[in-house]
Formats: structure tokens, sequence, C-alpha cells
């Protein structure tokens, strides 16, 4: 499967498209073939390896995380054994957080982790971006975009 990587720390120059092998799920897990994931600000932190203090997390010297990407939309694939919930063929959406992998084809995830039916009327990457909490923070925190209002200044 192809997936967008990084080796080192840097700008979006270190990434690149590269085949890695496609997960294969476990007895409680879900394979779920991406349609959409976000890119948003903990994946360019992840990336950056910023803050220095993050990099506990990411990975103190080189990336611990070569694939990143959290939030995600996509159909369910294959299923584990001992999955319930979920079958091949239902569309989904969730996060991986804190773990990444989502910038890829396919990711595999407990089929209890945070993933749910994506909702009918919504389009994969409607769905991944309702995962992603931070717009709401940007535009009526920061940008105080209100209900009704005309001018938001």
């Amino acid at each position: 499967m192809k997936a967008a990587v990084h080796h080192r720390y840097g700008r979006s120059d270190v990434l690149t498209l590269a085949e890695v092998p496609t997960p294969v799920p476990a007895a409680g897990e879900v394979l779920v073939r991406v349609r959409a994931a976000v890119v948003g600000i903990v994946d360019s932190l992840a990336r950056r390896g910023s803050p220095v203090y993050a990099r506990s997390h990411f990975g103190l010297l080189r990336p611990r995380f070569a694939v990143l990407g959290c939030d995600f939309a996509g159909q369910v694939e294959a299923t584990g054994a001992a999955v319930t919930r979920f079958a091949a063929g239902d569309d989904v959406f969730g996060t991986i957080a804190p773990r990444f992998g989502a910038h890829a084809e396919y990711l595999c995830l407990p089929e209890h982790a945070a993933i749910a039916p994506k909702p009918a009327g919504l389009s994969y990457a409607e769905a991944a971006a309702l995962v992603d909490g931070t717009a709401l923070c940007f535009l009526r925190d920061k940008a105080r975009l209100a209900r009704g209002a005309d001018d938001p200044g």
C-alpha cells in the first residue's frame, strides 16, 4: 500500500510517498481503507518535531511514527475473527490518536477504538473533518465567528 512517510524531522519536503506493508487485522481489529484523512496542526508539529519537549512522544532524535495522520474516514475492508461491531463494507470515521498512521491507504485499529458509522449524508472528507475539533476553536474563539453575526469583528 502507499503511505506518506517521513524519517527525519523538517518541513513538508521531508514527506515522501512510499510502499509500506498493508496491515493485517488481529482478532479484535478492523482494517479500514482510508478514503479521507485530516492533515492538521498535530501532524505538522509531529513532522517538525516541535516543540522540542513533545519529542518525548514523537521520537527523541528521529520520528517514532513514520506515517502521520490521526483522524480519518473510510470503509471497513476486513475484520478480525472476533469483531462483532463492524463488517466489511461499513462506512466509518474516527481517530487513532494519540497514535498515527491515517495518511496511508489502509489502517488497522481495535473495533472498540474511537470509530463509528459514518453519517450517511456526509462525504468521507466531511466525516473526517468532523473528528478534528480544532476548527471550532479557531472559528469561534480566534475569529469570533458567531451564529447570525454579520460582522465577526
